[in-house]
C-alpha cells in the first residue's frame, strides 16, 4: 500500500503504520463523543451484560446509589459519534498495558479528525497555518485502502477508548509530522510554545531547542 497526500504543495505528512499502535496512528470508523450532564445512568436487569439488549435508563439523582459501586462505575449514555480519529498516546504509554499483564483493560486517548469544510471559511486558513490551537491541520491523502478530505484533529475532544476498538489503522503520521503535533499540543494544553532557538542569559550563544528536550523516563507503575 501507498500513502500519497494529495496536495501537492504540501510536505508528505503521512507514512505506512508500524506493527504496533502508536502516536500519529489514523484510525477509521472510530466511536468518539461527550458525556452528557446531568449523566444519564443505565443498568441492565442483569449485571452489565449489555449483549440482553433490555436495561433501565434514568437521571443520576433518579437512580439509587448512583456511583456506589466498589470501584465507582456506572454504564452511561453519551453522545457519539464515529469517524477517522489521532491517536495522542505515546507508544511507551500504549504499551505499558501489556507490560504490566493488563492488555485485556489497555485503552488509549484519541481525538477526532473532522473536515475542514466543517469550519467557517474565515477558520480554515488559520487551521492550515496551526494557528489555532485547539486544531491540528491535517492534508488530505488517498491509499487503495481508504482516503481523508482536507481535515483537522480537534484537540478539545480528547476521548479515551478500548484499544481493542481501533480496527481500521489506515496511516500514520511522519516523524517531522508528529513531532508538530507534539509541540501543538503542548501549546494547546499551556499556551506556551518552543521557540526554535533559546539565547543563553549570561553568554548570549544560541542554543537550539533540540539539547534541552531529552527523553523522559518513567520507574512508577501505571
Amino acid at each position: 500500500m501507498t500513502i500519497r497526500t494529495t496536495d501537492s504543495e504540501e510536505p508528505h505528512a503521512y507514512q505506512l503504520p508500524g506493527d504496533k499502535l502508536d502516536q500519529g496512528d489514523i484510525f477509521f470508523d472510530v466511536p468518539w463523543g461527550l458525556v452528557q450532564s446531568p449523566p444519564v445512568i443505565c443498568r441492565c436487569p442483569h449485571g452489565i451484560n449489555v449483549e440482553t439488549g433490555t436495561g433501565h435508563f434514568a437521571p443520576r439523582d433518579k437512580v439509587r446509589q448512583a456511583f456506589a459501586r466498589g470501584d465507582g462505575r456506572e454504564i452511561v449514555h453519551a453522545v457519539a459519534f464515529s469517524g477517522p480519529v489521532l491517536v495522542l498516546w505515546h507508544g511507551c504509554q500504549i504499551d505499558k498495558f501489556k507490560e504490566h499483564g493488563k492488555g485485556d483493560k489497555a485503552f488509549v486517548a484519541v481525538v477526532p479528525i473532522l473536515p475542514l469544510t466543517r469550519l467557517n471559511e474565515v477558520d480554515r486558513e488559520p487551521t492550515r497555518l496551526r494557528e489555532n490551537m485547539a486544531r491540528f491541520y491535517l492534508p488530505p491523502f488517498e491509499s487503495a485502502e481508504g482516503s481523508l478530505p482536507e481535515s483537522y484533529a480537534d484537540l478539545r475532544h480528547i476521548w479515551p477508548i478500548r484499544q481493542a476498538s481501533l480496527m481500521k489503522r489506515l496511516a500514520t503520521l511522519t516523524t517531522t509530522t508528529r513531532a508538530d503535533l507534539v509541540a501543538h499540543l503542548f501549546t494547546f494544553l499551556t499556551r506556551l510554545s518552543i521557540p526554535g532557538d533559546i539565547i543563553c542569559p549570561s553568554c548570549g550563544a544560541t542554543i537550539d531547542a533540540d539539547a534541552i528536550l531529552i527523553p523522559a523516563s518513567e520507574n512508577a507503575e501505571s
